[in-house]
């Protein structure tokens, strides 16, 4: 599905998601991947990661592409775009052993079998602590660890993860993490995950949905 500069190359594709790459004209690599889900029936969420890294989202041209993914999924699919999260590849730097935690995992929806997941941790001695004086962890005390991106009606349904703490970015924490995840979720067994780059988020954008004259 073409845009004004670049092509949208969808990978996987279900009735309630789909998992693509952007490649511009001209181009043979893609620069970025988009993954989007349906939140309601005429509805998108999305991710949009960028291959370079940023530090901003002033580094990035991040406006054009999704106002052109927000058209393509408008004039070919019928949805709009209701938001979309930006993130980018980050290189670890030093890769030191993971520290005790504890995980939680957020779902963006149950209504529909294509969905976002974002997993987060705590110190398990900040944990305890919490937990020792009856109080509930603040928000504050987390970290983000990974996003899984999730296509469960498609066939296979397919997982895309991204790491985004450092400290498991190393083959064998990475695999152990998506044993723990899928063994978390009780996915089945003929499910697909591809652990995409570690990726950062720069922030979450929630579009204008233009009213019906």
């Amino acid at each position: 599905m073409d845009g004004e500069d670049f092509e949208l190359v969808i990978k996987n594709q279900s009735s309630t998601g789909l998992q693509a790459v952007l490649i511009y004209q001209g181009q043979s690599d893609p620069f970025a991947f988009f993954f989007g889900h349906k939140i309601t029936q005429q509805e998108y969420s999305g991710s949009l990661v960028f291959l370079d890294p940023a530090e901003s989202l002033e580094d990035l041209p991040w406006e054009p592409v999704v106002l052109n993914i927000a058209g393509i999924l408008d004039a070919n699919l019928g949805l709009q775009l209701f938001d979309v999260e930006v993130l980018c590849r980050f290189d670890p730097v030093e890769v030191s052993q993971p520290q005790m935690r504890q995980n939680r995992i957020s779902q963006t929806t149950v209504d529909f079998k294509s969905y976002e997941l974002q997993i987060e941790a705590i110190e398990t001695e900040v944990f305890e602590q919490f937990d020792q004086q009856g109080e509930v962890p603040d928000d504050q005390s987390y970290w983000p660890v990974a996003k899984a991106e999730c296509l469960m009606d498609s066939d296979p349904p397919v997982i895309a993860v991204l790491m985004q703490d450092e400290s498991l970015c190393t083959d064998e924490h990475t695999q152990h993490f998506v044993n723990w995840l899928a063994h978390s979720m009780q996915w089945p067994k003929e499910i697909e995950v591809t652990v995409c780059m570690p990726a950062r988020s720069l922030g979450r954008l929630e579009l204008e949905i233009p009213s019906e004259s």
